[in-house]
């Protein structure tokens, strides 16, 4: 019944050649998931990655023929580029994995759950308090996450579901409290929890169900009112040269998503059901980038000095550092009027295109390779140091979750990002190791 359904979909599809080859490279993956040959994490991560090109080929798929170049100019060869790329990136990771790191099994000690509970409702409180104050988010972000993640793993691991209450109920926070950031962080939790699921073999059809039904409403309802949002919240702001700024209390905001959700019809569903598989999908910036450079530039201003300069300024210490402004090279490169960090906007073409932009034929699929088993071995140093240890688990995770998500992700905030949370995350454990010798309990 499967075979005939997807025979169905290539048959009326516009680009069935393009649709296999995707579907064959998911086939690998869901292999090497199923029979624990590789990394589950990266699997997850690389399988995120893979959506933004896959969605791509299927919502254009009776709409689009990818390979017409008077209509869409090297929307194909874009596709196909980074299938391949992605396809060397399974490679790296099934041969980087070692025999710990294809199945997480964390040492859990005995810790009560409400204390991790308590430390995450201190954290959420005092960012509450101070976000306004003093520029604390990317600190508070990775903190946050390092709770969560360890909040979930704890939780998961039983499998009566002893703790689901528990797990929920901080999920609605950080679902409620999502919502007055600028971004749309709230779907922050929920890309944690499915992550983790998919890493610790705990993937269930009702779980996968159920999540994904609340981020498709969740992400069509933020998507149909995100543009009127943003502009509520920033109304009241002094300097309208200045955006992504949020000026209106929790009270106020609650209002106006409350008043739009009565309001919320099928119309506005549609809506934003599509500018999501539009936002999702990743392909049109490398297709753009072939147009306007297709020979190899090679690194602009120094890509090796930026990353150094990325990590040898902590914010913490350097609170004036210029932000790196990826809209500057993407406006370069592409069609698009990207606005700058004058605006409070760094918009990149994603770490893929870079790649393109940066290097040759051959030497792209090199550089592809090594980041991602580079990254997996980074990945399973942190494990071997924590000892296998919740935390451990937690910090190793987050390390990545928090930079390689996506694609769109700038190379040099990826790999600047890896190497300031790897270190970060390594003093923690030491630090740990230190306090916690006698008993262990980290």
């Amino acid at each position: 019944m499967t075979l005939i359904f997807f025979q169905c979909i290539f048959i009326i599809s516009q680009n069935p050649i393009i649709l296999a080859y995707g579907s064959v490279i998911a086939l690998c993956g869901i292999y090497a998931y199923i029979n624990k040959i590789t990394n589950p994490f990266f699997l997850a991560l690389l399988s995120s990655q893979f959506c933004q090109i896959y969605f791509f080929i299927i919502l254009n798929n009776h709409a689009i023929k990818l390979d017409s170049e008077l209509q869409y100019p090297n929307y194909l060869d874009a596709t196909v580029l980074m299938l391949n790329l992605l396809m060397m990136a399974l490679i790296a990771i099934i041969i980087s994995s070692k025999p710990y790191s294809r199945e997480i099994k964390i040492k859990y000690y005995k810790i009560k759950t409400i204390y991790l509970i308590i430390f995450y409702f201190i954290c959420k409180i005092l960012y509450i308090i101070l976000k306004n104050k003093i520029e604390i988010s990317v600190y508070y972000n990775f903190i946050n996450n390092i709770i969560l993640i360890s909040l979930i793993l704890y939780i998961i691991r039983d499998i009566k579901n002893k703790y689901l209450y528990q797990l929920l109920f901080i999920l609605l926070i950080e679902l409620s409290t999502g919502f007055f950031e600028y971004s749309s962080y709230f779907k922050n939790c929920i890309f944690i929890y499915i992550v983790v699921l998919v890493a610790t073999y705990r993937i269930r059809t009702g779980n996968i169900v159920a999540v994904s039904m609340v981020l498709i409403l969740l992400g069509t309802f933020w998507e149909a009112n995100k543009v009127e949002y943003r502009n509520f919240q920033q109304e009241k702001s002094a300097d309208t040269s200045i955006t992504q700024v949020v000026n209106r209390s929790y009270f106020e905001s609650y209002g106006f998503l409350l008043a739009r959700v009565s309001t919320f019809g099928l119309d506005e569903f549609n809506y934003g059901f599509y500018k999501i598989l539009n936002r999702i999908s990743y392909v049109e910036p490398m297709a753009n980038v072939m147009q306007i450079a297709p020979m190899v530039i090679g690194p602009q201003d120094g890509l090796i000095e930026r990353i150094y300069h990325h990590i040898s300024h902590p914010r913490i210490f350097y609170p004036n550092k210029v932000r790196l402004d990826d809209s500057y090279e993407s406006n370069l490169f592409t069609e698009y009027a990207y606005a700058g960090a004058d605006k409070g906007v760094s918009a990149s073409v994603g770490y893929l295109t870079q790649l393109y932009i940066y290097f040759d034929s051959y030497w792209l699929y090199i550089a592809c390779f090594l980041i991602w088993y580079l990254f997996c071995q980074v990945f399973n140093f942190v494990i071997f140091f924590g000892k296998n240890s919740l935390l451990a688990y937690a910090l190793a995770i987050n390390i990545f979750y928090s930079n390689f998500l996506l694609l769109e992700s700038s190379l040099v905030k990826i790999i600047g990002g890896v190497i300031s949370y790897t270190i970060a995350s390594l003093a923690i454990l030491l630090a740990f190791r230190f306090f916690s010798c006698k008993t262990k309990n980290y």
